[in-house]
């Protein structure tokens, strides 16, 4: 109640709409609202917030930045960091030492050292997912399993929508552009190369790859080619081939062939097979 009445005090929403951008209360009411509206904990948008104003849009970021900043924030889960996971971690903080959007005297002391490795460690994981490694290679490699990437990514998809929102509100425009293309390649898992090949209704992060790495990265290119020729892809087939290019024809959706499966054939489903 006292965050609440803190965020609506001061103005009406006519007041709000016609003062001054540049006043201070003014974009302290908007932001306040907005806050609100995305049920995000005031000071992971102000942390966001933050973040984001300090890099003043110089050059184009990292993806790696926005994660870690959008990590470090409350609504956000961290993750224990293992000794092994340290070397990892370690090279990617050297590596952007001046650049990071969170506040780097935030940590400094030996604890706080911890829990800026803690949210680096998160921030890695979405990195390697938006660069189509696979569950097995996240867990092996990074220690965390299926359930919780699945955590992960759905509190992502909220607070980079959450860090847009609130661009827009600010007029952003470079944030807002590199938040909406993590925030794309989020649903997929895929490396930003993917992404019109995604926007054939039905194609997800499997087939996408395998039409990229065949030679097919554009719409384009898989309509000139013969169907004969598709089918050869891996993870197509004739039928499937068809079906591609009549769904690019039409504006449909890709019909996917059904298998039939047998005791011996069936198995328990994993995230990423739902991005086939």
């Amino acid at each position: 109640l006292v965050i609440l009445s803190f965020f609506f005090k001061q103005k009406t929403a006519y007041e709000i709409y016609q003062c001054d951008w540049s006043s201070d209360v003014c974009s302290s009411d908007l932001f306040g609202r907005k806050t609100v509206e995305l049920y995000l904990d005031p000071l992971s948008a102000d942390k966001i917030k933050s973040g984001l104003d300090k890099s003043k849009q110089e050059k184009e970021l990292a993806d790696i930045l926005y994660l870690q900043l959008i990590a470090s924030t409350p609504d956000m889960r961290s993750y224990s960091i293992r000794q092994k996971d340290f070397d990892i971690l370690y090279d990617i903080a050297s590596e952007y030492t001046e650049e990071w959007l969170d506040n780097p005297d935030d940590y400094t002391n030996e604890y706080s050292y911890d829990l800026f490795f803690t949210t680096l460690k998160t921030a890695y994981v979405i990195n390697m997912w938006l660069n189509e490694a696979s569950e097995s290679d996240i867990s092996d490699k990074i220690g965390v399993t299926s359930g919780d990437l699945q955590a992960i990514l759905g509190s992502t998809t909220w607070l980079i929508h959450s860090a847009i929102e609130i661009s827009k509100l600010f007029e952003w425009e470079d944030h807002i552009d590199r938040l909406q293309l993590i925030n794309k390649r989020l649903s997929y898992g895929i490396n930003l190369e993917l992404l019109p090949l995604v926007d054939i209704s039905g194609i997800g992060r499997v087939r996408a790859r395998a039409l990229f790495d065949a030679g097919y990265k554009t719409i384009e290119s898989i309509l000139s080619e013969d169907v004969a020729v598709l089918a050869k892809i891996p993870s197509f087939g004739p039928r499937l081939a068809q079906n591609l290019k009549e769904a690019i024809e039409q504006g449909g959706e890709l019909v996917i062939p059904k298998t039939k499966k047998t005791k011996e054939n069936v198995k328990q489903e994993s995230l990423t097979s739902f991005f086939d």
